[in-house]
């Protein structure tokens, strides 16, 4: 267990929010989550990427960091900001891995506290699997391919006082659904002879505290060659010292060092036991992650090895699971069998079920009839994928007796994982059993579709058409139709999707997760209905089953501006996060100040997918009469780094009145290095709080320009204000206007 007395956990209380606006912008450069959806420039380099003209063998990595903090309205929290730079002076394109992590150490122990973004391949990586438990994680996301990601926060309750030793934690979330569509390659690829910059905000809601902490690590991605020749695979790990950091510090490594992915060097690594505990686990992954064959033996000593941490011993469990070692089975099996360790119990008991050996099945059995727990979580799951016929009544029970989701969901899918007709026709009768707890009939509809068998079609169709059933088991019902498949179900849910109201979109849902192509047509065949009503949920599904055959059509309603904003603004996204080349032209019609969303989305979906090609509809939109049209221009030009466009963004912020469009084009002018001190008198000369809203920009944006570091700091603390108004003028005065005509 972690102590309180030495980490700090942030009581960051953050409630469902959407808002994909905020945390679009943090999805790319300079933000949240490394930039990956790069564009390529004339040069054949990405838009983030510069020329290496010096021609070499060797791949280097360095970070540095800077202490800010995240926030997001009353939300707020400590935060580092990670800047990557990647060389690769080698004629080899190089792709990065998928995970990027910082860790605080404690001073005289072997405790971190350790926090990633990770960023989702395009295809199912084992390298993301069981992430949190195999390193150890403490907080942190991960981002889908298509932009959507859950930000889950530690937060302290005030049921206990401040100084007490009892910690109430709660998860809560911050979310931004399709925020930053990129093509899947983790942290994305580096073009030969170029370099490339990444830039991350993490939140680190937990963390060491200042007089406790040893020094920051921060984990590069590893660095490996795409087609996998002559550049070896290398992980990159940067140490400071940050002592007690301060909001706005910067810090440059104290050491580097490049661990090489070879299998002898990563075992050796995962072995030394002068090595801090928290890289021996890092090691240990990165070892199974590249070299599983050659691992498995020392991934199974390690797992009987008492006398290891038990963080080592959890992580090696967690990996023969993870990458399925048959051989270690008997291993496993004896540790399930003596440990006293939970933890360590648990990650053995899942990986004897991910690797399915029936031999298995005894040694787990008797964890069924625990109370409840997480190793009686894991035995329920492992019993399901180890198809265990005859636990069938167990697993039946537990629908029926304890108010509990936990274990109503893992015995629903353990269930239909088992699969055969004693499993189907229990759940079946779980589900239309009206005396039972809701929850519980709800978890056998849901999980009833992963048995994929006929013989619930009819019941899980009668349960959807019921309107006298609760809605949850109507939805979950409808799900299962959609994950049962066939010709009957799709013809069931297009019935619902054209019929009532309540229900279409759950049944287009359903559909959008079917495996046959027939789903699609159906889909095409709605979306082309002008009287359909939820065409924009049909696209939405298009999208989600990436239909290519729907992109003309698709295409043709973003152009068409007799239709309605809302089914327009989802051809957009499906055309953005599909990434149709051929849609600029439909694009550019949509960018109008028509409705102020469209204008956005389109915006947003140029950018993504045409880069510089986008700039003279993004300096133009700085025009717009939509504020959160003009903040969006001015975003993606300082993303796409468009230097080109300076002379417009400064034009545009003398005009603006609006605070989150007017700090928008500051940090624009500001990153794209603004230099005309002329504007300084313009700033100093409207430097008022009551009648300019933007007087703190003015002040960023001077700072920048003069180089004086006048405030004031914030635009909360009121006092000081007027005096520090008056030492802009003063300067102005005295020094900024000769200092100007000078310029000229």
């Amino acid at each position: 267990m972690l102590e309180k007395r030495w980490l700090m956990i942030s009581a960051w209380i953050v409630l469902a929010i959407n808002c994909p606006m905020v945390l679009a912008c943090q999805q790319t450069t300079g933000r949240t989550g490394a930039h990956s959806n790069t564009q390529s420039t004339a040069k054949g380099l990405q838009a983030d990427e510069t020329p290496i003209k010096a021609p070499g063998n060797k791949i280097s990595a360095s970070a540095s960091l800077r202490r800010g903090t995240f926030k997001y309205g009353n939300v707020s929290g400590p935060a580092w900001n990670i800047t990557v730079k990647i060389s690769n002076p080698t004629a080899q394109e190089i792709e990065l891995g998928e995970m990027l992590v910082l860790l605080e150490t404690l001073r005289d122990r072997d405790v971190f506290a350790a926090n990633y973004i990770a960023r989702k391949r395009a295809e199912d990586a084992p390298s993301l699997q069981k992430i949190v438990e195999r390193y150890h994680l403490l907080w942190g996301y991960q981002i889908e391919t298509n932009g959507f990601y859950l930000m889950p926060f530690l937060a302290l309750s005030k049921l206990y006082p401040s100084n007490s030793s009892v910690a109430d934690l709660f998860i809560a979330s911050l979310s931004a659904p399709r925020a930053q569509a990129y093509e899947g390659f983790g942290y994305g690829r580096v073009s030969p002879h170029a370099e490339r910059i990444l830039s991350a905000e993490l939140p680190t809601p937990v963390g060491a505290r200042n007089e406790a902490r040893d020094y920051v690590a921060v984990i590069l991605p590893i660095a490996r060659s795409v087609k996998g020749e002559a550049v070896s695979a290398a992980y990159t790990v940067c140490r400071f010292a940050v002592g007690e950091p301060r909001d706005g510090d910067t810090f440059n490594p104290v050491e580097t060092t490049t661990y090489q992915a070879t299998a002898a060097e990563l075992r050796a690594l995962a072995m030394n036991e002068q090595q801090p505990l928290w890289l021996r686990v890092f090691a240990l992954n990165w070892f199974a992650e590249n070299h599983s064959a050659e691992a498995a033996d020392l991934l199974t000593r390690y797992v009987i090895d008492s006398k290891l941490p038990p963080m080592l011993q959890t992580a090696a469990a967690a990996n023969l699971g993870v990458w399925k070692i048959k051989p270690a089975v008997p291993a496993l099996i004896e540790v399930t069998s003596k440990t006293e360790n939970g933890d360590l119990r648990k990650q053995t008991v899942e990986a004897l079920g991910e690797i399915g050996d029936p031999a298995a099945i005894p040694v787990i059995r008797p964890y069924l009839n625990l109370k409840g727990g997480e190793v009686f979580i894991a035995a329920i799951e492992a019993i399901g994928k180890l198809k265990d016929a005859e636990s069938v009544v167990k697993l039946l029970s537990f629908l029926s007796d304890k108010n509990d989701e936990d274990r109503y969901s893992a015995a629903a899918a353990a269930l239909a994982a088992i699969g055969d007709r004693q499993a189907v026709e229990g759940l079946i009768a779980v589900m239309q059993n009206s005396k039972l707890k809701k929850e519980a009939r709800r978890f056998a509809a849901l999980r009833l579709g992963g048995a994929r068998s006929a013989a619930a079609l009819a019941p899980l169709t009668a349960l959807a058409n019921d309107r006298s059933a609760p809605k949850e088991l109507r939805a979950a019902a409808i799900s299962s139709i959609g994950e049962t498949g066939g010709a009957e179900a799709l013809a069931t849910l297009r019935g619902l999707a054209e019929g009532d109201k309540g229900w279409r979109r759950d049944a287009l849902s359903a559909m959008g997760a079917m495996k046959d192509p027939a789903a699609t047509s159906a889909l095409i065949e709605l979306t082309e209905k002008q009287s359909y009503a939820d065409r924009a949920t049909a696209i939405a599904q298009l999208e989600r089953r990436k239909a290519a055959e729907a992109l003309p059509l698709l295409r043709k309603i973003v152009a068409d501006k007799q239709e309605s904003v809302e089914t327009r603004r989802a051809a957009c996204s499906a055309l953005k996060n599909m990434r149709d080349k051929q849609s600029q032209s439909a694009l550019l019609s949509a960018a109008d100040d028509s409705d102020r969303y469209l204008y956005a989305d389109a915006l947003d979906a140029m950018t993504s997918m045409f880069g510089k090609e986008a700039w003279p509809a993004l300096i133009a939109s700085l025009k717009s009469r939509h504020d959160n049209v003009r903040s969006a221009a001015a975003t993606h030009l300082r993303e796409q780094k468009a230097g080109d466009s300076v002379t417009s963004l400064w034009q545009a912020y003398q005009q603006e009145t609006q605070k989150q469009s007017g700090e928008e084009m500051v940090s624009a002018l500001i990153e794209l290095k603004f230099s005309d001190k002329s504007g300084a008198q313009f700033l100093i000369e409207r430097l008022d709080v009551r009648k300019n809203p933007l007087w703190f920009q003015d002040v960023r944006l001077l700072r920048h320009l003069t180089g004086e570091q006048f405030g004031p700091d914030n635009e909360w603390d009121g006092k000081p204000r007027e005096a520090e108004f008056a030492k802009w003028r003063q300067w102005w005065a005295t020094k900024g206007n000769l200092q100007s005509r000078g310029d000229k």
